[in-house]
């Protein structure tokens, strides 16, 4: 939710339709001092993991092991990595169809562009710049709801990968009381147990806010007791009361009305059922990608499930804030998960960056074509954003 809401006062703060008076000097300020501080504390932690991640690494040693690996594999893994790019869009397609029929290239392009967005720009804009672009391209659905069907989108990853996690616990051996040294650090099952406990009620918690809205009866509670905020107030006159109505739970129930489109997809069974297997074929290609990758590196000698363990550690590794294309935290979490392996720091190493560029460099260079064949620039997907938060739409 901080991010979120970050992302897009740092889109509104550059819009050019959005600067008049005092009120806008006072809103850039802020924002400025946000974006300073979110830069500060993602820095931090990307330094940190990198230093920890390079600190036993001759930089000779790493260049000769990088020269070594055989590129047609990482090729290969990059090819397949843009197949699950696909995947995404088709998955994204079929979501937001549960509101309106979209076509594939409306959902493939804003997705796209959104990805390149995450891994250029800090603050993992493209999420919101998502919905946003769809709302260009389509003219049918609301800025909330495509919000929504990426709240919804997101939901089925972790829903997925806190399943795979359980996975981990038949692939590594890690019996209770057992510790493994990663760079002076010691982790072991119960650690990895508590950590998938706090991604289940995470998913837990989010699923019941999707149900809540996406069905008719829920939603209709949630916005009778919203109305009944000003009653609350009962020491204050009515023209108080009017005001909390007006400026307050009005724009709570219409921002309610348009999420609960974008949670459609709840009341269909069948989208759920052939969404949740895309899902499935996505990161089961993911991991695939991440597989080709190691077959061409040497002294990787891990399995199929070994490397699909790798990266859902990866992928919880990435969550917290870092520079833009996860530097760092992604080289972290890529060499604490092959330590358990047995995989030398070295050659973890070196495996994890060109992963890395690997998974990374395709997605973001599609996301460039799709903006130029699109025409949209960040100027016009600010001034949109901007228009859309007037309108509350």
């Amino acid at each position: 939710c901080l991010w979120l809401k970050f992302s897009s006062s740092l889109i509104l703060t550059k819009s050019p339709g959005f600067r008049s008076g005092t009120k806008y000097c006072l809103f850039r300020g802020k924002m400025k001092r946000k974006l300073v501080v979110y830069i500060i504390i993602s820095t931090v932690f990307s330094i940190v993991a990198l230093y920890f991640s390079f600190k036993n690494v001759p930089f000779t040693a790493l260049l000769r092991y990088i020269n070594s690996i055989n590129y047609i594999w990482a090729a290969l893994g990059g090819g397949v990595a843009i197949v699950s790019l696909i995947l995404r869009a088709v998955r994204w397609q079929m979501i937001v169809g549960a509101i309106r029929f979209v076509t594939f290239w409306d959902a493939f392009h804003p997705l796209s562009i959104g990805f390149m967005i995450n891994n250029v720009f800090p603050g993992r804009t493209g999420e919101i710049v998502r919905p946003v672009i769809l709302k260009l391209r389509s003219r049918r659905i609301s800025f909330t709801s495509g919000l929504a069907t990426v709240a919804a989108e997101r939901l089925m990853d972790l829903v997925f990968l806190v399943v795979l996690f359980l996975y981990i616990f038949y692939t590594i051996d890690l019996a209770s009381g057992k510790d493994f040294d990663v760079s002076g650090y010691h982790v072991n099952r119960d650690i990895l147990l508590t950590v998938l406990k706090g991604f289940i009620f995470l998913g837990i918690v989010l699923l019941m806010a999707i149900l809540a809205l996406g069905f008719q009866q829920t939603r209709n509670l949630s916005i009778h007791l919203i109305y009944k905020i000003p009653a609350l107030f009962f020491f204050t006159g009515v023209s108080f009361k009017q005001k909390i109505s007006q400026k307050l739970c009005a724009p709570l129930v219409a921002g309610i009305e348009h999420l609960s489109l974008g949670f459609s997809l709840v009341r269909q069974p069948k989208r759920i059922y052939i969404t949740s297997l895309i899902t499935g074929v996505i990161w089961i290609t993911q991991a695939l990608s991440f597989y080709l990758v190691a077959l061409g590196c040497p002294g990787l000698n891990l399995s199929f499930p070994e490397i699909t363990a790798t990266m859902i550690l990866v992928c919880f590794a990435i969550i917290p804030p870092s520079v833009p294309g996860y530097w760092g935290l992604w080289e972290a979490g890529g060499i604490f998960a092959l330590s358990l392996f047995g995989v030398t720091h070295q050659e973890a190493v070196g495996y994890t960056l060109i992963n890395h560029v690997v998974q990374l460099f395709p997605v973001t260079l599609i996301g460039m074509v799709s903006a130029w064949a699109t025409g949209m620039t960040l100027g016009q997907v600010s001034m949109a954003s901007h228009r859309m938060e007037a309108n509350k739409v």
